[in-house]
């Protein structure tokens, strides 16, 4: 037990090293990942700006193709729709 006391004393320094070199590391790594993620962030909101406008075009297709469908639909009269469904 007496042992314990110097070697717990002689390892908070050596702990608060690491963790000082540890701090410095994690900002050099943060510092150059930002660098290295601008380009690749600027080409993944691209991407994203581009399938927005695809999944926009389809869903005005999609409008367009229920419209003239409920227009086919319309060129029936109402009053043949409802005998068609009271028969």
């Amino acid at each position: 037990m007496a042992l314990m006391i110097p070697i717990l004393a002689l390892m908070i320094p050596i702990v608060a090293m690491m963790l000082g070199h540890q701090r410095r590391m994690a900002e050099i790594l943060h510092q150059s990942g930002q660098s290295q993620s601008n380009p690749e962030l600027a080409a993944i909101r691209q991407e994203l700006a581009h399938l927005k406008e695809l999944l926009h075009d389809q869903a005005l297709a999609i409008e367009g193709m229920a419209g003239r469908r409920t227009a086919q639909q319309g060129s029936v009269s109402v009053s043949e729709r409802l005998e068609g469904k009271v028969s």
